[in-house]
């Protein structure tokens, strides 16, 4: 009886193990994340100069002083160019942009609409939707536009490094900076700007008041 019992046992045993054994083979392995391929400035195009427009040398710092809204964007939809007459025709091409994230300004949308301006047609990336970039920019007629020519665009890549549309020589140190690092950068600068402005209002209002 007791042979029996163990024997028993032994058998369901070794059921138990080969079942578990049969079910850990067939079970699929973990699927890995692809890996990401390092980024370089070179995966992105140069951007040409408009050729009757002379470009000062601009910085980061510049540009955010240039600017009211700074957003990490994705682009939705890219519309026709558009002919429009105001004093003069013109020429823009609406552009809206899905914001990942506000870095700098008031306006918490989480779409805008940027206009390419006239002048910047041709001289500013291609921009394809699903394409992300860091935008520097400021309002213009119902949306936003870059106040620079063509500077005012960053890549972000799928390392999560940025790249800025057209390399010189106040932002190649900017070329291929850690996303967290250029966004910290602009944070800090956009706090400077801030404590400026409202330094300079104090002091217009205390000299307004000296005056009376």
């Amino acid at each position: 009886m007791k042979n029996r019992r163990f024997w028993f046992i032994l058998c369901c045993a070794l059921a138990l193990a080969i079942g578990a054994g049969a079910t850990w083979a067939l079970w699929p392995a973990p699927q890995q994340a692809p890996a990401v391929k390092p980024s370089s400035q070179d995966d992105y195009p140069i951007l040409p100069i408009p050729p009757t427009i002379q470009l000062r040398p601009i910085s980061l710092v510049d540009q955010v002083d240039l600017s009211t809204l700074i957003v990490d964007a994705t682009v939705a939809e890219v519309k026709p160019v558009e002919n429009r007459v105001s004093i003069t025709p013109y020429q823009v091409q609406p552009i809206y942009l899905t914001v990942n994230e506000k870095l700098m300004g008031a306006d918490d949308s989480k779409q805008i609409l940027m206009y390419i301006t006239n002048i910047q047609l041709g001289c500013v990336p291609d921009f394809q939707p699903g394409d992300r970039l860091i935008f520097m920019l400021s309002e213009y007629e119902d949306g936003y536009a870059s106040p620079m020519v063509n500077t005012g665009f960053y890549y972000v890549a799928a390392d999560d490094k940025v790249y800025p549309a057209r390399v010189t020589e106040e932002l190649r140190s900017h070329s291929g900076q850690s996303l967290s690092s250029f966004k910290s950068e602009i944070h800090s600068l956009a706090q400077q700007k801030l404590t400026a402005m409202i330094r300079e209002g104090l002091q217009g209002g205390s000299e307004a008041g000296s005056a009376q």
